[in-house]
């Protein structure tokens, strides 16, 4: 094995967050900083409605207006950055599970499943198709489909598969 490669699966295993993290896509603390902003934009909604109600003309209500819209701008941005935190999590969770992990082969429907190492060698696909896949892949588990190098799906004018990006 080159030292090269080595040295970057030791960094990807130094740098992998902690299975705590990662049973949910969102952390608690952005949770909790998500409701508590919506709390907060929706006291202050109803203090503007309170604020408004008496009040009769436009002037009066500007101030009062201007800060109700300010409190649900920021409760969007808030919803935003909690999304962007979710989907963060959850890509980094697809590239560990699928370059990380062994590549599973099922031999029958049913039958129970067999890790095999993976190697360069151990890509698969099928006569007529255009795209080739590692042998966990989820397009395709459960085919039996010829293994082959790289070279020889190139040759044949396949292209990589986008789901285990191989």
């Amino acid at each position: 094995m080159p030292r090269s490669s080595a040295m970057s699966r030791s960094r990807r295993a130094a740098q992998k967050p902690s299975p705590v993290l990662w049973s949910e896509p969102w952390a608690p603390q952005v949770m909790l900083g998500w409701v508590a902003t919506i709390t907060a934009a929706a006291l202050v909604l109803i203090l503007c409605w309170y604020s408004i109600s008496g009040d009769r003309t436009f002037d009066e209500q500007k101030t009062a207006l201007d800060l109700a819209i300010a409190a649900v701008v920021l409760t969007g941005l808030s919803g935003a950055a909690a999304l962007v935190s979710g989907r963060r999590t959850l890509a980094l969770r697809r590239r560990v599970l699928l370059s990380e992990r062994p590549d599973i082969r099922i031999v029958k429907p049913g039958a129970q499943s067999v890790a095999v190492e993976a190697g360069p060698g151990l890509l698969v696909a099928g006569a007529g198709l255009t795209h080739y896949h590692r042998l966990g892949c989820q397009m395709a588990i459960g085919r039996d489909w010829p293994e082959a190098a790289l070279t020889t799906h190139e040759q044949e004018g396949r292209r990589p598969c986008g789901v285990c990006r191989p």
